[in-house]
């Protein structure tokens, strides 16, 4: 059989949350069905992983003027294999609440977080085994092998932005993923509006917009190989 591999936005794609607030640049059209919605609330609290990016002090402080440059003001959190609250400007001020995929196929619609089992690991090591930065990679299998997505997932430290780096693996035909990011900005699930264009996903709330872009043009799907 051949191997088939899709992606929604690409085969093999690096994902940009910029979490920096940006001028408002476009509005969201119309509003969404079923409006306000179930209340907001958090994700599972048993968590995997916490990362961020090494910042060294400046005289026993923090400073953009140091030797790692421009702070970043970046804090995720991983729980059952997927990326849960993210969190700018202050570690307790969330932005994101979670980011997976949907996946499609033959008679079936998945889950990530549900439906595949996890295994997680440090992508940088010492000799001994020792996380030497809190970047990780998730592998996430479908639990009947229909599909697998590896994640590699980390903060830049010197932009104010998230990265996760996809690969996603179909074993059959007609397997489709689609990404899911479900914005919590400033704290809160309500009043975000998102809105799309061929370069990124965007949530806003207010006068803030925080981008989602790939370092391909975004598509529906892609191709054989």
């Amino acid at each position: 059989m051949r191997r088939k591999f899709w992606l929604l936005i690409s085969l093999l794609t690096v994902l940009f949350i910029c979490l920096k607030p940006m001028p408002t640049l476009a509005v969201g059209g119309g509003g969404a069905f079923g409006v306000p919605g179930a209340p907001s609330v958090w994700t599972f609290a048993g968590k995997t992983g916490i990362g961020t990016s090494y910042e060294a002090y400046l005289n026993k402080q923090y400073s953009d003027t140091g030797d790692t440059g421009t702070i970043s003001k970046v804090w995720f959190s991983l729980a059952q294999g997927i990326v849960t609250e993210t969190a700018f400007g202050e570690i307790h001020k969330a932005q994101i609440k979670d980011l997976q995929f949907l996946i499609t196929g033959n008679g079936f619609f998945d889950e990530e977080k549900v439906d595949t089992n996890t295994t997680i690991e440090y992508i940088h090591t010492d000799d001994d085994g020792k996380p030497l930065s809190l970047a990780y990679r998730i592998t996430n299998t479908d639990k009947e092998g229909k599909y697998k997505i590896e994640k590699d997932i980390f903060t830049d430290p010197d932009r104010q932005s998230l990265f996760m780096r996809v690969k996603f693996t179909a074993n059959e035909d007609n397997i489709t993923p689609y990404i899911l990011l479900n914005p919590h900005m400033d704290n809160t699930g309500s009043k975000d509006v998102a809105f799309v264009d061929r370069n990124a996903l965007h949530a806003r709330e207010g006068e803030q917009v925080y981008p989602m872009s790939s370092e391909y043009p975004i598509l529906l799907q892609g191709g054989d190989e």
